[in-house]
């Protein structure tokens, strides 16, 4: 008769280990113990699973091996797949990080306000890995400037787009002519960034659009972000000589 001996948390009472277990004993201790092998997944390695072949149709066998294979390659593969997630969401952060302290670098080097708005509106769309980068205020009391790419909307359009959030990511968009004019029609993909440049309006933000949708992704940096919108709202106050 094959003797058989259970380990591990499923043993009931106190009673000292036997080496002389008999089979019906086993089983009937598996029968009261149905997840003894999940609490103690590492006595499947020390076992003798049956064979493929299930044998005639009068014999009921169950093919616990394949049972179990199936169960761990859907293991596997959900780890794989938090894996890779995490993988990819790790690689976008560390670029959006070095990316922003380019883009920080750049407005930091501006040598006026015209200049400043120049690279917001342009140098920032492809220091950012954009294709298209717009700054917009809500009124038209702004200093005027040579440099193109400032666009007015109408009040309240900044609470409609953002709410209260300071950082919006679309991973799909349409583009909205009011931000990018003629070049709405590009933009699949956008960031928005609210400028707080002075405590009471205009408000402001900044866009930047992508012409492939899912270009950005939910796991970016919003940090970094943040931070790159607190730099552009030190640049153009500090030329605006505001406080």
């Amino acid at each position: 008769m094959t003797k058989a001996r259970p380990q591990g948390n499923g043993s009931s009472g106190n009673s000292p280990d036997r080496s002389d277990l008999t089979d019906s004993e086993v089983t009937g201790f598996l029968n009261r113990n149905p997840d003894y092998l999940c609490r103690n997944p590492d006595l499947i390695d020390a076992l003798q699973l049956p064979a493929r072949d299930l044998g005639g149709s009068e014999t009921r066998i169950v093919d616990f091996q394949h049972y179990m294979l199936d169960r761990l390659r859907g293991d596997v593969h959900e780890i794989k797949q938090r894996h890779d997630n995490l993988l990819e969401t790790s690689r976008c952060r560390q670029q959006t990080q070095s990316r922003v302290h380019f883009a920080a670098l750049a407005l930091l080097g501006a040598r006026s306000l015209s200049h400043l708005i120049d690279i917001a509106t342009t140098d920032l769309a492809v220091l950012m890995d954009m294709d298209v980068a717009a700054l917009c205020v809500e009124t038209s009391d702004v200093p005027r400037v040579t440099a193109d790419g400032v666009r007015l909307l109408p009040s309240g359009c900044i609470e409609d787009l953002l709410g209260k959030r300071d950082v919006l990511l679309h991973e799909q968009a349409t583009g909205d002519s009011r931000i990018y004019g003629a070049a709405a029609g590009l933009v699949q993909a956008e960031i928005l960034l609210r400028l707080h440049v002075r405590d009471e309006p205009p408000d402001a933000i900044l866009a930047l659009g992508a012409r492939q949708p899912n270009h950005i992704h939910m796991g970016q940096a919003t940090e970094a972000l943040g931070f790159l919108a607190r730099i552009l709202e030190h640049c153009v106050r500090a030329w605006l000589e505001l406080p």
